[in-house]
């Protein structure tokens, strides 16, 4: 309950606004929406995936993103964020595309 208390106050007081969200790029958000207990990297991505509808998105601390990177690249463990990095390069500026793609690759019974 308090997570989402401090949102609120967070929202009341005008120290984040929607407007603002909405038109700053993905690192800002991150920026301002971790400051807000409770909300993580895995959650801003969430939000901006799903909530702004961004095209760049990459969330690198996604476990099924991870298995389907590991299965579409044939990785011998989980990849970290940096090999995920590189390998999703070419994907720019349409990463939450490949996000997608991560996910359905993680949930196929394709090895």
């Amino acid at each position: 309950m308090s997570y989402i208390q401090d949102l609120a106050r967070k929202f009341d007081s005008g120290e984040i606004e929607t407007e603002m969200l909405m038109n700053t790029g993905n690192n800002d958000c991150h920026k301002i929406l971790t400051q807000v207990k409770g909300i993580g990297t895995w959650i801003v991505d969430m939000f901006l995936l799903f909530c702004l509808k961004r095209q760049d998105v990459l969330p690198l601390a996604d476990l099924g993103v991870r298995r389907g990177f590991q299965k579409f690249f044939n990785l011998p463990a989980l990849p970290q964020p940096e090999q995920m990095l590189h390998l999703a390069k070419n994907w720019e500026p349409y990463r939450s595309v490949g996000t997608w793609y991560m996910w359905r690759m993680a949930a196929s019974s394709i090895q």
